[in-house]
């Protein structure tokens, strides 16, 4: 590479993956690059799915503790031991 800072192409695809420019990937092949999107619209989606997906996990999480509550609170209504609770209705009888 002629009058660049980078004497080889190597050099020059790993500097593009620290600035972030590319991502890179060296494989048996040889290296792979992908370009990085960085238009303000692309940046906004990505944003905005993000979002929507961090919505979306804290409602799921609210209503697995709910159902939580839930079955604890039958839990503690439901005795766990139907003998004992027999025994129970028995001595109150006596």
């Amino acid at each position: 590479m002629n009058s660049t800072q980078w004497a080889t192409l190597t050099e020059f695809v790993k500097y593009l993956g620290r600035i972030g420019e590319c991502k890179v990937e060296e494989t048996p092949k040889g290296w792979f690059i992908t370009s990085i999107d960085r238009d303000s619209e692309t940046v906004f989606k990505e944003k905005q799915k993000n979002k929507r997906m961090k919505m979306e996990m804290s409602e799921e999480e609210k209503k697995e503790r709910e159902i939580q509550k839930q079955i604890e609170k039958a839990e503690q209504l439901m005795p766990l031991n139907p003998d004992a609770e027999k025994e129970k209705k028995q001595k109150l009888l006596l």
